[in-house]
């Protein structure tokens, strides 16, 4: 076996840095090559030391750099290894020996704990993370002593470094088990246990000592960090009472009420940055982000004992902290909140966290009886500036429009964003504290909207107007839905909101197109000249010098187009609007943008003809542009998005134009637009996974609504094989129908159509199936989707296929033998439905192949066994029947000779006839689903869906019971005022909802057993046109009167023999097949 020594390694990693190209390429591939040489592990420990020497000379830090990486890396892929990795024939991995295990658990916390580069610092934290998921605690139970000895020794010789990277290691373990179960949890208690006491004294020393330097204050961030992983999602038994709490709730307020001075005021801590971005990284902004953080979490999940845990335990918690605790610290959060107001310098995250812990605080009486003789200053002084705009926000807006939208509307930025978490505390305040806050709220907004109007142009404040509109369009659900107020809200859209559209300031008019999308649906009592003169407005803003603008009005022309009199208004501009669309998504990504166009495309769907094929190779062309990416470029979340509702865009095209006269012709014009596209979606080797539903998708509705399909567009059906096989088998579920469209529309093409390889179509069809019922991590729509195939293969290609008959009864009944009596349910029934219509297809050969196996017997025991759950799917009943019947053609004789009770069969078949007459005749088969089988009329996802569909399960029963909370206080009394009441805490409906959800989780989760995957049925497999034109009771009347005439001993026999009760129902079948025929005959 190869080696590699140390002189070596050491060369091959010097030469990854040379400039020249033949030098490095090798050094760098050899690199790679690690894994395969024995004893790399622990030469690259000895590369990473601090002192490491190679002759005589120390080893460049660049060098111990690389290595420090490549130690890391290579830890991931050698500590354990597989079987399969070391046995690889080309790029085998040697797990590392025992000895060097060894020698690295007891080496890299040593070395961790001296190194002063940050690099390696982090990159021996991380390889100390990758032993502890492997070895700790069983096998390296020395990990947590030596870390609590540096932490200890360190403090006590005032050696800062060997403290905070013993912290640092403490908290990447301490990390490994933040998200563990409760039960999972034991090692990350004795952490807690062990190391909180020392924690805290470490912490509680540097205060006592005045310590503000840098480095105190990153001793003091990790340990926040661990303190936060420790207890994100469960609060360990030992640190969960007031006694081990207490001191950790005083040092963080203490964190939090320290004065972080500018660096001329020349106070400790010293040389705050000017820069925003380096102040927001200045470690002591750091530890009180940390802080607050921490304490807004407590609160959240532990601290209000309507959401914590119902234990006693964690009640007695939650009562101590929102009496005691809360209402203490939220003194110094205020504090903190007020610096901005004081021109003092405080970071966004920390800001938003702090008004996340006040909108806590609304809802406990406790806290919000402090906060309410302040709501003064918190809601115009803290958060209206806030919301407000700020110079950077206007300066972004004209100058670098896409990042003020991409800003606007990332859902991230709803979690780092001060002004939504002001925003949502004045929501808050209005809808539940109300009495105190509703009445001087409207008052001052309605004064800002007032002074703007009557300030002269030049003395005109912008920011202030854009505030007042952004808190009443924020609040316009509660404001709607009092009447009183309608007036009011009118007269806001026409005298401020109007007049905005035309200003000349820009943020303005965008906000005005924004307030289009609160409060479009308002009741304006004019007859509609109101609407119409807000569309026209709209309509004008697509075309708006600012992009941002241009956005916001092509979202608000998404809810103008839902009023009354607005579609009549735009119809003539339809083209222009279309137009406009476009040029705004060839500016920008946005997901948003599309999905108003698929608004609009919908809503004028019978007008969308003469625009179809534009639109869709528009759409196409844009949806390119989104999804393109160069080799190394970062995902763009955006522009995916936006891409994705491009596909779903021209699938609401497609759809829009299956009703018109001239479809063939739409579709033909489309057609290689939508072949290009679907090709470069499958065959983009995975690259495109993220498209790959929707391009199914539309795959499917190329090969449904057309009459015929095109030989172009069997291009797709390879391109369909090749990337199930190779990166998208779970998409098999959306595949199946396109294939089962193929080979409707087309069953000649099918079984003559070959790949350039000679593979013939149907040899991909049916290995597609092998693949999926073989593998046995499928599920059970996974193979009962596949069985489409089977299907349409069998009802389809009638005479065609006879040499496939027997790997398909091979592959069936294989299956069927997994599937055993109890599981997969939906699967056996999707089986034995496949059987009948082989039987269909040839009864003769399908005999034959069940002779074979000695099955008859057993296929036909399995069928009645199956009987009940085959009479609830309309499919599974008829082709049951009609293999039945066919299988009744081959004569008793042969039917005795395979096992097979013919009695049973005939008995069998009349019942099943008379269920399916009774239960199935008088629905009304679907076949206009998007897809060659389509789907009855969907009652059966009803009744697999149970409780969903009866309102008694789930939460949208609607009805009965009454409200689910009661407010404290209606949001205004009928006659305006806004009374005084006692401050009582909120429940709200989430809340409530929450609560139990997430207890109900936590039950879930110990218990476990929960099958995900999908035992409902009705997924759009219940019809097939062939079988759908077949008569059954006309069928069964000709094939019994048929047995009889060639077999009337043995038939007459049998006839006699039968129930009475079934005879019956034979001659009323039989006299309901005779007046189907005579009515046929009247319509022919």
């Amino acid at each position: 076996m190869q080696t590699i020594t140390f002189d070596q390694l050491h060369s091959a990693l010097v030469a990854t840095f040379s400039p020249i190209a033949a030098v490095r390429t090798p050094a760098e591939a050899a690199i790679k090559t690690l894994k395969s040489y024995p004893g790399s592990t622990a030469l690259l420990v000895q590369l990473c030391l601090k002192n490491s020497t190679i002759s005589s000379a120390l080893v460049d830090i660049n060098v111990r750099k690389a290595a420090s990486i490549q130690l890391k890396n290579l830890l991931r892929s050698t500590w354990s290894v597989s079987d399969e990795m070391k046995n690889n024939p080309t790029d085998p991995t040697v797990e590392i020996t025992q000895d060097e295990k060894t020698f690295i658990k007891e080496s890299i916390i040593e070395q961790l704990q001296i190194e002063d580069d940050p690099v390696i610092i982090k990159m021996l934290a991380e390889v100390v993370n990758i032993v502890a998921v492997n070895e700790f605690p069983q096998s390296w139970p020395t990990l947590l002593p030596k870390l609590i000895a540096g932490i200890r020794e360190g403090g006590a010789a005032g050696n800062i470094l060997k403290v905070h990277n013993s912290l640092l290691a403490l908290r990447t373990l301490a990390k490994r088990y933040e998200y563990k179960k409760k039960e999972d949890r034991g090692p990350l208690d004795d952490i807690v246990t062990q190391t909180y006491p020392l924690l805290l004294e470490l912490c509680s020393n540097l205060i006592k000592t005045n310590n503000t330097t840098i480095e105190a204050a990153l001793m003091v961030k990790q340990t926040l960090k661990i303190f936060w992983s420790a207890t994100q999602f469960f609060l360990s038994s030992g640190a969960n009472t007031r006694e081990a709490l207490t001191p950790w709730f005083e040092l963080f307020q203490h964190l939090q009420a320290q004065p972080l001075p500018e660096a001329s005021e020349n106070l400790p801590p010293f040389n705050q940055p000017t820069e925003v971005e380096d102040r927001n990284s200045w470690p002591w902004w750091k530890v009180k982000k940390w802080t607050i953080r921490i304490m807004n979490r407590i609160f959240s999940r532990y601290g209000n004992p309507a959401k914590a845990d119902s234990d006693d335990s964690m009640q007695a918690f939650a009562k101590y902290f929102s009496e005691e605790v809360a209402p203490v610290f939220m003194g110094v959060v205020c504090n903190t909140l007020a610096l901005k107001s004081q021109n003092r310098f405080c970071t966004d995250k920390v800001t938003q966290i702090c008004l996340e812990y006040i909108e806590r605080a609304v809802e406990l009486k406790t806290t919000y009886a402090l906060l309410k003789p302040h709501l003064q200053f918190l809601v115009y002084d803290v958060c209206f500036p806030i919301i407000c705009l700020t110079p950077v926000d206007i300066v972004m807006f004209d100058t670098d429009p896409h990042e003020f939208v991409q800003r606007a509307n990332s859902f991230m930025m709803d979690f780092a964003d001060p002004r939504m978490s002001a925003l949502n505390l004045i929501s808050e305040l209005f809808k539940h504290r109300s009495k105190d806050v509703a009445a001087k709220l409207l008052k001052f907004t309605a004064q800002t909207l007032a002074e703007y109007a009557a300030a002269p142009p030049a003395q005109k404040n912008h920011v202030k107007l854009d505030g007042a509109l952004n808190i009443l369009g924020t609040l316009h659900e509660p404001l709607k839905s009092k009447t009183k107020f309608n007036s009011q809200l009118v007269a806001m859209v026409s005298e401020h909101v109007i007049p905005a559209f035309e200003s000349p300031i820009s943020f303005l008019r965008c906000r005005a197109c924004w307030m289009v999308n609160c409060f479009s649906d308002l009741n304006f009592n004019d007859n509609g000249a109101i609407s119409l003169k807000i569309t026209q407005c709209v309509f004008q803003r697509l075309g708006d010098p600012a992009l941002p603008a241009q956005i916001e009005a092509s979202k608000a022309l998404r809810q103008l187009i839902q009023v009354e009199g607005a579609k009549e208004a735009l119809l003539p501009v339809l083209p222009q609007i279309l137009n406009e669309y476009f040029r705004i998504l060839n500016e920008i990504g946005s997901d948003e943008v599309v999905d108003a166009l698929q608004t609009i495309i919908e809503v004028f769907e019978e007008h969308m003809e003469p625009h179809a094929v534009a639109l869709v190779s528009q759409l196409a062309n844009t949806f390119k542009k989104y999804s393109a990416r160069e080799e190394g470029e970062e995902e763009n979340d955006d522009e995916e998005a936006a891409a994705i509702q491009c596909l779903e865009c021209i699938s609401t095209v497609l759809i829009g134009v299956s009703e018109s006269k001239q479809k063939e012709s739409i579709y033909k014009q489309v057609e290689p637009i939508m072949i290009e596209l679907i090709c470069f979606i499958l065959g983009s080797n995975g690259e495109y996974l993220e498209y790959m539903e929707t391009g199914i998708d539309l795959l499917t509705l190329m090969t449904y609504y057309p009459d015929v399909i095109s030989e172009g567009m069997w291009q797709c059906f390879p391109k369909l094989y090749e990337a199930f096989d190779l990166y998208a088998f779970d998409y098999i579920t959306s595949m199946c129908d396109p294939i089962d469209n193929f080979i409707e529309k087309s069953p000649q093409l099918f079984l003559s159509l070959k790949t350039p390889t000679n593979v013939r179509y149907i040899d991909l069809a049916v290995q597609m199936v092998k693949k999926v019922l073989e593998n046995d991590t499928s599920d059970e729509v996974e193979c009962r989707k596949s069985l489409i195939i089977v299907a349409s293969i069998l009802l389809n290609c009638k005479g065609g296929v006879d040499e496939y008959l027997p790997i398909i009864n091979h592959l069936l009944l294989e299956k069927l033998t997994k599937v055993g009596a109890d599981k997969l349910p939906h699967t056996r029934i999707a089986i034995l439905q496949c059987l009948g219509c082989a039987f269909f297809y040839n009864a003769d050969l399908q005999m034959a192949e069940l002779e074979k196996r000695s099955y008859g017997g057993k296929i036909v025991g399995l069928w009645f066994k199956e009987k009940e759950g085959i009479c609830e799917k309309w499919l599974a009943c008829k082709c049951t029947i009609v293999g039945w019947l066919a299988m009744l053609t081959l004569g008793s004789e042969r039917l005795v000779r395979s096992g097979i009770d013919v009695g049973g069969v005939l008995s069998g078949v009349i019942e099943m006839s008379k269920t399916f007459n009774d239960e199935h005749m008088n629905r009304t088969p679907n076949n206009g689903n998007r897809n060659g089988g389509g789907d009855w009329d969907g009652e059966d996802d009803f009744q697999d869906m149970g409780h969903f569909a009866d309102g008694n399960g789930g939460g949208g029963g609607g009805g009965g019971g009454g409200d689910i909370y009661e407010d404290d206080g209606e949001l205004w009394e009928e006659g305006g005022e806004f009374d005084e009441g006692p401050v009582t805490d909120i429940e709200r409906p989430d809340d409530l909802a929450l609560g139990g959800f997430m207890r109900n989780m936590k039950e879930f989760g110990e218990e476990g057993d929960y099958e995900w995957g999908g035992e409902e049925d009705g997924d759009g497999e219940d019809y097939h046109k062939v079988m759908g034109d077949i008569q059954e009771l006309q069928l069964l009347e000709d094939v019994l009167k048929g047995c009889l005439a060639r077999e009337p001993h043995i038939f007459g026999q049998l006839q006699q023999n039968i129930k009475p009760e079934i005879m019956a129902s034979y001659l009323e079948l039989a006299k309901a097949a005779e007046q189907q025929r005579e009515e046929e005959g009247k319509n022919s």
